[in-house]
């Protein structure tokens, strides 16, 4: 054992006991709040909300029962073309008014979550505080939508890129954590350095969806057209909002030889699109 780890060399005492000197009542107190905040620590906490969990839920995903009654899955009817929840009443899938106005570049959209309640939360700390540990759950279950909806039968796994600037910054794609977890479902292969995204515009939450559309024109290319062409394409993304830049990253893909390219989002703004 080396010297001043957990022994001296003379009575043998602990650092605890040496720092605390021969009181055992203190050194009872200290070594159990010790093992408190090892407990703290190690027990996982909610990520929506920072409650404790009694344990890992089975669905992987950090969420407290009170935050999972906030997480709306998306379900039909929907749109069948961006997957926007139909606001009419009616068992069947209408198109929305968005998409027969002005179809999007890409074939079928679908999300695995509406972007509100606990899953903004979760999002958010998958996005920016390094919470790595959400993506492999919420990437699985993109991947198990994904072969309900049928956009498994494709050949190759896109993530929407960042812009280098802020990838150095983030030092990460959630896009790309979210994909690899879908790809190990579908069974598909994730390929990162396809698009590249030559534009940064910053957030774009103050701007409706035809601004959107044309403020992402051109922020998006293909560096090795070799892999897209007469490939089908699943495009993957964290979240859909209006669609803007999953349709501009279609549109480059299909210009560079991709048959068709579908896009699997974890969550979804959803809108009222008349």
């Amino acid at each position: 054992m080396g010297p001043g780890l957990c022994q001296d060399g003379g009575g043998g005492r602990s650092l605890l006991s040496r720092a605390l000197g021969h009181s055992p009542g203190l050194i009872r107190i200290a070594a159990g709040i010790t093992r408190r905040l090892l407990d703290i620590t190690l027990t996982p906490c909610c990520t929506a909300c920072g409650q404790l969990l009694s344990g890992v839920p089975e669905s992987g995903l950090s969420l407290c029962d009170a935050c999972v009654t906030t997480v709306q899955r998306i379900s039909h009817p929907l749109c069948p073309v961006c997957g926007n929840p139909c606001q009419a009443a009616g068992p069947h899938d209408v198109t929305c008014g968005d998409c027969s106005r002005s179809p999007p570049h890409f074939h079928r959209a679908r999300a695995s979550f509406a972007y509100a309640g606990a899953m903004v939360r979760l999002v958010m700390q998958l996005k920016y505080a390094r919470h790595f540990d959400q993506a492999p759950p919420l990437g699985r279950i993109m991947g198990a939508v994904a072969a309900v909806e049928e956009l498994d039968d494709v050949d190759l796994i896109v993530p929407v890129p960042l812009a280098v600037p802020r990838f150095v910054r983030r030092g990460y794609n959630q896009a790309a954590l979210l994909g690899r977890a879908t790809a190990s479902i579908l069974g598909r292969p994730m390929k990162a350095g396809i698009l590249r995204r030559v534009r940064d515009l910053g957030p774009q939450g103050r701007h409706g969806p035809r601004e959107r559309a044309a403020r992402v024109r051109g922020c998006f290319s293909v560096i090795d057209e070799g892999m897209v062409q007469n490939r089908r394409v699943l495009l993957v993304d964290d979240v859909l909002t209006t669609g803007a830049t999953a349709s501009e990253c279609a549109r480059v893909l299909t210009r560079a030889g991709a048959v068709r390219v579908d896009v699997m989002a974890c969550a979804r703004a959803i809108r009222d699109s008349g």
